[in-house]
């Protein structure tokens, strides 16, 4: 009996149609959204997802653990699983490719850039496979694979061509599907009101979420279900130390008001807002009375780092009464 070449057969389950079927995708392709509310790539800033990856222009949204039901993903979203969580963290991990995770990755923001990050991580991953030879698919994977260390390198190979697999005929099943969307209002009641985040640009996510928790009567968004800690999540999905304060969120305890999302930008504040909160500070108080409360609070929020600006006293029948603030990261807001 011939002797089998397990190397070169695993890597002929890689020479199939299903990467040759995405030639021509279009931008249009690339960001169809079936569904509201999909996951997708998006330009930075516009994602509202819980959690947003990516370290350039665009951003990947994503959540751990997988909200049930898991939303509906578009293509770029696929593409950008495949690329990052399939092969380039693997050819990071064993076939000498730069670090990389889904928070540090650079995600495309054409079809066509895209397409040939695929097709540079599928490259890396054969010729690493190759490398391996005979004899490397029967050595331990390493602690790269976690609580698979101990698996053979063959088996991590069936691995990632069986998700490459199916995940890529999604893509292309998903292709097939795109047309024009149904329009919003027959996708969703005319009554129903949606959700909304408020999100602040800023230098120190952290610094400032904190703030305006204490500020609000807010809460820093628990970690994931699964994990004691944001650290302990933020292990799991492989980010390192220096991105951690990347981004942050803060909730109503009391799930009456929006969620606060704060993420790091390179630019400071350039112009003053034309749009700010309205914190309710006084309720029920009125006159003399109100602006005592107003002036305790604004004492209150400056020994946490924010600048009174000015003082509006009641003026009825319209007015009544305000104090504008500004906090640690010059964001203006109203003592109302």
């Amino acid at each position: 009996m011939t002797e089998l070449d397990w190397n070169h057969l695993l890597r002929q389950q890689l020479d199939y149609p299903v990467r040759r079927r995405l030639d021509g995708l279009t931008d249009d392709e690339y960001f169809f959204e079936p569904a509201l509310d999909c996951w997708s790539v998006r330009p930075r800033g516009t994602g509202t997802a819980p959690l947003l990856g990516g370290a350039g222009a665009m951003t990947i949204d994503f959540a751990v653990p997988e909200p049930d039901p898991p939303p509906i993903t578009t293509i770029a979203w696929r593409l950008g699983h495949v690329i990052v969580g399939v092969l380039a963290m693997r050819n990071a991990s064993h076939f000498g490719r730069t670090a990389t995770d889904y928070m540090s990755f650079e995600y495309a923001a054409t079809a066509d850039e895209a397409l040939a990050q695929l097709d540079a991580e599928l490259a890396t991953w054969i010729a690493g496979v190759e490398s391996l030879g005979e004899d490397g698919l029967a050595r331990p994977c390493g602690e790269a694979e976690g609580p698979y260390a101990e698996y053979p390198m063959g088996a991590l190979v069936l691995h990632i061509h069986r998700e490459l697999i199916h995940h890529l005929s999604e893509v292309c099943l998903l292709r097939t599907t795109t047309c024009t969307p149904v329009p919003a209002p027959d996708r969703r009641r005319a009554d129903m009101a949606r959700d909304i985040q408020i999100t602040f640009d800023c230098a120190d996510p952290a610094a400032l979420a904190d703030f305006w928790a204490d500020a609000l009567g807010y809460e820093l968004q628990k970690p994931p279900s699964n994990f004691v800690s944001w650290d302990d999540a933020l292990d799991a999905m492989g980010v390192p130390l220096e991105r951690r304060n990347d981004a942050s969120g803060i909730v109503d305890p009391d799930e009456a008001g929006p969620r606060l999302f704060f993420q790091k930008v390179p630019e400071g504040k350039q112009a003053k807002n034309r749009m700010h909160l309205d914190v309710r500070a006084a309720p029920g108080l009125d006159g003399a009375e109100r602006m005592a409360a107003l002036e305790a609070e604004a004492e209150r929020l400056v020994a946490r780092g924010a600048t009174r600006l000015e003082r509006h006293d009641p003026a009825p029948p319209f007015g009544a009464g305000h104090i504008v603030m500004a906090d640690p990261e010059v964001n203006e807001f109203c003592l109302d």
